[in-house]
C-alpha cells in the first residue's frame, strides 16, 4: 500500500458530490477518486488545478516538483472516459499556477486533495482558497528528509487541527505521509 491508496477509503467515507484536486498531473488520482465517488452517487463534479504543460524548470525547482511534466490532454482523456460512462459526471481542468487561478477565491467542495506545489507559500494559498470545504487532505506531510521550513504542508497545518495519516512512503531519505484537516 502506498500513501495514495488511502484516498480510496477517504472518498468512500466522504461520498463527495464535488471534488477539487490541486495537482491533477496526468489524472490518475483524479480518475480513481471520481470512480469511487461515482460508486456512491450519480452526480459527481471534479475540478482539477495544475500547471500542466506551462510548468518550467524554474517552477519545478521552486515547487520541488519531482514527478516530471503533467499532461492536460492525458488527464482530460481519462476523465472523459468516466464522463462517457457516467452521464451525471462533469469535470473541468484549470491550467496555470494556483497563485493566479485559485488563490483569493473561496471554493467550497465536499472533498479536496491538495498535492500541487510543495512550497509553503503555495500550499498555504491553496488551503486558504479551499478551507471552507468539508474534507481536506494534504499530501506532502514530511516526516524527514526535507526542509519543512520551506516545503510541505507541515507548517501550514501547525495551527490547524489535523491528523497525520498512517501510510508512509520513502524516497531516499525523504519520508512522506498525508494529513487530513480534522
Amino acid at each position: 500500500m502506498n500513501r495514495y491508496d488511502q484516498l480510496v477509503d477517504l472518498i468512500g467515507m466522504a461520498r463527495p458530490q464535488f471534488i477539487v484536486e490541486v495537482g491533477t498531473h496526468r489524472g490518475t488520482r483524479a480518475m480513481v477518486m471520481c470512480q469511487v465517488a461515482l460508486a456512491h452517487r450519480n452526480d459527481v463534479r471534479y475540478l482539477g488545478f495544475d500547471l500542466f504543460e506551462s510548468a518550467t524548470p524554474q517552477t519545478n525547482a521552486a515547487e520541488m516538483n519531482g514527478k516530471g511534466s503533467a499532461e492536460r490532454q492525458t488527464a482530460a482523456q481519462k476523465l472523459q472516459i468516466l464522463k462517457d460512462n457516467n452521464p451525471g459526471f462533469t469535470f473541468e481542468l484549470i491550467q496555470g499556477n494556483t497563485r493566479d487561478t485559485l488563490h483569493g477565491k473561496n471554493i467550497m467542495a465536499d472533498f479536496v486533495f491538495i498535492d500541487g506545489g510543495h512550497s509553503i507559500e503555495t500550499i498555504r494559498g491553496d488551503y486558504e482558497a479551499l478551507k471552507h470545504s468539508r474534507y481536506i487532505v494534504f499530501d506532502d506531510y514530511y516526516m524527514g528528509g526535507v526542509d519543512t521550513s520551506k516545503f510541505g504542508c507541515n507548517a501550514v497545518l501547525a495551527d490547524v487541527p489535523h491528523q497525520v495519516l498512517p501510510v508512509e512512503d520513502t524516497f531516499g531519505d525523504t519520508r512522506i505521509r498525508m494529513a487530513m484537516r480534522t
